[in-house]
Order: C-alpha cells, then structure tokens, then sequence
C-alpha cells in the first residue's frame, strides 16, 4: 500500500520528497470514503491543541505569554487539517496532520505529538483504513520512552475501541472501552461522555436494554454538564434506539426528535440521516407505514445531496421494503 518512505511522511519523520500528497491519490481511490454507520463518531479534533495557541502573545488565563512560533506553526496546520477533514478531503488533512506531527516531535511536544497520532487515525478510520488507523494508535499505546498523558492513552484506547465496533465485534470493543476507562480514571476523565455512549452502543448491540438506557443516560448528563452537542446528540439517539427495540415509542420520538434538532443546528448530514431513519424504523414498529416512508424519503433526500452513497442505498432499501412489505419491520 506505502513505500517506507509514505509512511515517513506521515508518521511527521523526515522525507526526501518534498510532494507527499502525490503518493496518496492512487491510495486514496482504492479505499473509498467512509460513511459513518455506527450512528456516533469521534469529534473532528478528538484533543484539540490548546486554542489560546491561536491568539498568541495572550495567554488562556489573560496574561502576557510567549508562544513560539513553531507552536503557532503546528496549531495552525491542525486547524487546516480539521477544515480538510470536514471536506472529506482527507489525503489533505493526512499531509497537514502529518506535518503538525513532525513539527511537535522536533520539540518533543509530547503532548502534541500524541494527538496528532490520534488525530491521523481518525482520518484513516474515517477514509476506511482501519489497518493503519490501529498502527497509528499503537504509537500511542505502545510508547515506552515518551510516556503519553493518560488522557492521550485513553482517547486512542477509545478511538481502539470504535474499530473494533465498525467491526461488529461488541466484547473487542468493551474490552478497549474499559481500558480507556483504567486510564483516565473514573470521576474526573473529560472523555466519560464518550465512553458511556461507546458503552451503550455496545450494550445495545447485545440486546442488553438496561445497560445501554444506564450507559445512555449517563453519557447524556455527562455531555449535557459539558456542553457538547454533538455528544449529547449521540446519547439522545442510542437512548431512543434503546426505547424503540423495547417498546418505548413515546419516549424514544421524543429522543430522536431531539437529536434531530441537535444534528440539524450543528449541520451533520450523516446523524441528520440517521435520526431520519430512526424516526422511520420507529413508526414501522407502530404500523404507521406512510409516515415511516415520508422519513425514509427525507433520509435518501439527505445523503443524495450529501453523497452518502452508504446513506443512499439503506434508505432506498428501506423504502422498498416499506413499500412492499406489510405489517411491522
């Protein structure tokens, strides 16, 4: 797939040639880009670097600070490969990450270091390239000089964790979910939001509804008390996905509903279609088969204009079947 000296360039290690975005376009074409299916993703910049970075000489607490330049460098190209990211351009954001990855290693910011590794096999998940997405993480895992903080552990253990779902393999992906947990402590991890929605998916994979509503609506107070919406987002689905395998129909509309409106302010086309079909499968469950057409339709609606080519497909498959079966799905 890479020549050793690809995998330089990326890991952020010197490189002799200085076009590194050339190797990767006949790569990149062979995987195809990656449609969220698990219904949660990891935020775009799972560890942002630290922003007062971005408006240097102040400093996060007000006062004067020196911020080197090279600093500045490295959070500046994070901020451009987040953008690329949103962009599905994702050979981009590898080269601007990998980039941020040499520059923070050449000043042994340790820190930055680990999340940029992370933040690499984000990308490689994202674009469906869960081989090297875990080799990325396992330079974080598998350190032994640097000593990453246990919050950077954590995250790539989660991160572990999430391909192991996309794999269908719920018990691997508990297993790297509580290790997550062992290293970022119990009370005060600022990942715990994620990690009960991770739980609860998982729970909701082994049809074990008392886990995944406990799991679910932990990860709702915890995302809520931090406001973050896309999280919080992510709770309020699993938990009406919860509701709605259990018989809870009132309760989980009003949870998709919500998430719904979440998705839609925070501009997320693939959850938007995700709680559009959830909504759909909802109402198929109630016997309401023209409504769960007319979210069926919005959900195809939705990732045609989003190229969701994952997207389109379920939906019209949905559609179909609603068209051509009776009674409850």
């Amino acid at each position: 797939m890479w020549t050793a000296m690809n995998k330089k360039a990326i890991s952020g290690q010197p490189s002799a040639d200085s076009t590194n975005s050339r190797w990767f376009t006949k790569w990149f074409a062979t995987v195809g880009q990656r449609t969220l299916r698990s219904g949660f993703s990891l935020t775009l910049l799972l560890f942002p670097l630290a922003a007062c970075l971005l408006f240097a000489p102040v400093s996060c607490g007000g006062k004067q600070a020196y911020v080197s330049p090279s600093h500045i460098s490295a959070s500046e190209l994070n901020q451009k490969a987040g953008t690329a990211f949103l962009r599905k351009d994702y050979m981009k954001a590898l080269e601007l990450y990998g980039e941020a990855l040499r520059i923070n290693r050449s000043m042994e910011n340790s820190d930055g270091a680990a999340v940029g590794l992370i933040n690499i096999a984000a990308v490689y998940r994202e674009a469906g390239d869960r081989d090297n997405a875990s080799e990325f993480l396992n330079k974080v895992l598998e350190e032994k000089d640097t000593g990453y903080a246990p919050v950077r552990l954590a995250g790539a253990a989660f991160l572990k964790a999430l391909l192991f779902m996309d794999l269908g393999d719920a018990g691997k992906a508990s297993d790297w979910t509580q290790k997550a947990r062992a290293f970022c402590g119990k009370d005060a991890c600022p990942l715990n939001g994620k990690l009960n929605n991770l739980d609860a998916r998982i729970a909701l994979a082994r049809k074990d509804y008392a886990a995944a509503d406990a799991y679910g609506n932990a990860g709702l107070k915890s995302n809520r008390d931090l406001d973050d919406p896309e999280e919080t987002a992510n709770s309020l689905r699993v938990l009406a996905e919860t509701g709605t395998r259990s018989g809870r129909f009132m309760e989980a509309r009003r949870r998709f509903e919500e998430a719904l409106a979440l998705d839609k302010s925070l501009g997320s086309g693939p959850k938007v279609r995700a709680d559009l079909m959830g909504l759909g499968r909802l109402s198929l469950k109630q016997d309401n088969k023209p409504e769960a057409l007319s979210f069926f339709r919005r959900a195809l609606v939705v990732s045609e204009s989003s190229g969701d080519g994952e997207g389109m497909l379920e939906s019209s498959e949905m559609i179909r079947q609603c068209s051509t079966e009776p009674g409850k799905n």
